[in-house]
């Protein structure tokens, strides 16, 4: 939508109802934003995620289990077994089977897991208030946790919605499932800090310092950054006025401490730090894995290759080339990178000029990492309690060697970035703040694919009417 555009539109909802609020206006343009541009690979995530495809509403995908249980007659019990029969299936392997009332209380976690799921793309798609309330889960759906529940839920529906939420659900707990099948969630805090010591050790040669930034965005969203704090508090009066005379948001002058080491090549790095993708403010959290394969269109799990993820920040980016040399060292060289990208690579250009967009770059790439494999640990703890039972002594001893020889690969996602581009991705009110990349992500690709407009577009005219109706 076009500036001419816009002026058209906000007269025209202003002749409409005069008394609009700047919040009521707001909700109204979003709307007419939302399923405007929809994402071409759209058709390609529906062959691949057909749960959460609305066609299916109207012609039932043949694949779906879930849709062909539905449609048979039958007794409660028939259909308990064969939901059970699904459930076996997607959570067990083919030789330990459970009964229904064991599987429904694992249906019932990863229920209230999809729900959060759900929940966290709309708060981090930043949408307004009333707009979120329309695409907020359906109660019924939002509370149902049994599965046979949920399948009379979607025999009795009177509406499409209804039912393409039972879907969208139903396929969110069986990807839910998949990932745990592929990803050891409860070792990631543990390899985490493997990682971590093992880069810690090899990485840093001198004992880490401490180093203050003061930082603050140009009226053009550039960074500028000092470690004189007099200085900073000075320069930071006149970027405000700066930004004021441009009409850009004024924000606090704000401060990032580091503690800087040399490595073993004399390279400086001014910040390290690693995070796993699972947790989110001190919790478990599924989100930012589904969401990635969502948006990606990537059908299995072991596809997020950054579950585990580390940062290097260099002072310049003529640096990053010594800390891939300096990784390498000690990760095996060049075969076990994969996946190199750089992010608007600058390496050799020229400096831009005040007035350009911000300068932002970061250089990742994939690595395999071999790690000892997890069951050694408990093995060792096992070995210590059977001194004097030899058979079993011997077969343990003859697994830990095993185990001990052959480490298991564990793939991480590297950075590197120069101090102006990581204190960009932390800045307030920058354009690459991490939380408003997030957030472009979703609102660009992910979001139409959890509610479509098929599903949804209706009612959010329905909220439009609303507000332009006269008070």
């Amino acid at each position: 939508m076009g500036i001419e555009s816009y002026d058209a539109r906000i007269s025209l909802f202003y002749r409409i109802r005069p008394d609009l609020t700047q919040d009521e206006l707001a909700v109204l343009l979003t709307v007419d934003r939302l399923y405007r541009n929809l994402p071409d690979d759209l058709p390609d995530f529906r062959k691949r995620y057909a749960h959460l495809d609305p066609a299916i509403l109207k012609r039932p995908h043949e694949g779906i289990t879930f849709t062909r249980v539905a449609a048979e007659r039958g007794g409660a019990d028939r259909l308990r077994q064969k939901l059970n029969d699904y459930l076996n299936i997607k959570f067990h392997d083919i030789k330990h089977p459970r009964s229904y009332a064991a599987n429904v209380l694992s249906f019932k976690r990863k229920s209230l897991v999809a729900t959060e799921i759900l929940d966290e793309i709309l708060l981090r798609a930043a949408l307004p208030a009333p707009i979120v309330e329309v695409f907020r889960e359906r109660e019924e759906v939002r509370t149902c946790h049994d599965f046979y529940e949920m399948l009379r839920l979607y025999q009795r529906a009177a509406d499409e919605r209804l039912r393409y939420e039972v879907l969208r659900k139903l396929g969110l707990i069986v990807l839910i499932a998949r990932i745990n099948r592929s990803v050891e969630l409860a070792e990631l805090e543990i390899r985490k800090r493997e990682i971590w010591q093992a880069f810690d050790k090899r990485l840093r040669s001198t004992p880490k310092g401490k180093k203050h930034y003061f930082y603050w965005l140009t009226p053009a969203n550039r960074i500028v950054c000092t470690t004189d704090e007099r200085r900073a508090r000075s320069a930071y009066r006149e970027a405000t006025e700066a930004r004021r005379r441009h009409a850009c948001g004024v924000l606090p002058l704000q401060r990032f401490g580091c503690r800087p080491f040399r490595t073993y090549s004399g390279v400086q790095v001014l910040h390290m730090e690693i995070r796993n993708k699972f947790r989110f403010e001190g919790r478990l959290s599924y989100t930012s894995c589904v969401e990635k394969m969502v948006r990606k269109n990537l059908e299995f799990p072991n596809q997020v290759h950054d579950a585990i993820g580390i940062k290097i920040v260099v002072e310049r980016e003529e640096h990053v080339h010594g800390i891939i040399r300096d990784l390498e060292s000690f990760l095996g060289g060049s075969s076990t990178r994969k996946q190199e990208k750089n992010t608007y690579h600058r390496f050799g250009k020229h400096r831009l000029k005040e007035d350009s967009p911000p300068r932002y770059f970061v250089w990742k790439a994939i690595y395999d990492i071999p790690l000892p494999h997890p069951s050694v640990a408990p093995l060792r703890r096992i070995l210590s309690q059977t001194r004097g039972i030899r058979p079993a002594r011997q077969e343990l001893q003859n697994r830990l060697r095993h185990l001990l020889d052959n480490p298991k690969d564990f793939v991480i996602e590297v950075q590197i970035q120069d101090i102006g581009s990581y204190l960009l991705s932390i800045a307030r009110g920058s354009p690459t703040e991490h939380a408003r990349l997030k957030t472009d992500q979703i609102r660009s690709n992910s979001f139409y694919k959890f509610f479509p407009s098929e599903v949804y577009a209706r009612e959010l005219q329905r909220l439009k009417q609303r507000l332009l109706r006269p008070c």
